[in-house]
């Protein structure tokens, strides 16, 4: 079964909000896109296992903290969303992710591209259960 058009427009949606929060730091709002025992596999190898959506915030707002990272700039475009009535794959190519660092008046520029495996939870929505990213470049930024 492959999916619908309601499908494919809820998966978007929950796509788009999650980037929405991601870039304003609505941690609450980007960990409720997510399932709770969402997996992630992240460019340099970090792999983090979700334990319910709080433990997603902490994770998240700890790692920007770490990073020192102040601002995040995101364009990137849905390639493709495909799957059947209970599995979906969005993918994204080309993703430009720009980070403004702490002490740092540059951006650090960053190329890569996504797969989002979503699954559909017993109330219909869509949540993203796991999430892989590659960084093919990092370009200096303006």
């Amino acid at each position: 079964m492959s999916l619908s058009e309601q499908d494919v427009t809820a998966i978007k949606q929950t796509y788009d909000t999650m980037m929405q929060c991601f870039l304003n730091f609505d941690w609450q709002g980007y960990a409720s896109a997510y399932t709770e025992d969402a997996l992630f596999l992240a460019p340099e190898g970090d792999i983090f296992q979700t334990q319910g959506q709080q433990s997603l915030v902490d994770w998240t707002a700890g790692m920007m903290k770490d990073y020192g990272i102040e601002r995040v700039e995101v364009v990137d475009g849905i390639e493709k969303i495909e799957g059947d009535g209970a599995c979906a794959y969005l993918y994204t190519l080309e993703t430009r992710e720009k980070l403004k660092l702490s002490g740092n008046e540059n951006m650090l520029e960053f190329k890569g591209s996504s797969v989002s495996v979503f699954a559909k939870q017993s109330d219909g929505a869509w949540k993203i259960k796991l999430q892989i990213w590659n960084k093919q470049a990092v370009i200096q930024g303006d």
